[in-house]
């Protein structure tokens, strides 16, 4: 993906995230992807190589992510 296009994504991701009532972190990706019927979905433990991705089909959205990768919380 380009530059522009990653910073373009990231932009509209912080509008949506700001217009859904998060301006200050811990932001709920998950409730916000179902209030726009975004479809999420783990993808299996057993294939790795990416973190996670967007995936764009004609008017749909789907996001995977990676459940074996650790992430610390404070």
């Amino acid at each position: 993906m380009s530059k522009f296009r990653i910073q373009m994504a990231r932009r509209q991701g912080e509008l949506k995230a700001k217009e859904k009532g998060y301006d200050t972190f811990p932001v709920d990706p998950f409730a916000i992807a179902e209030s726009e019927a975004i479809m999420v979905e783990p993808k299996p433990p057993d294939q790795v190589g990416v973190s996670g991705g967007i995936i764009f089909h004609g008017e749909s959205v789907g996001i995977f992510y990676a459940t074996n990768i650790r992430v610390r919380t404070h």
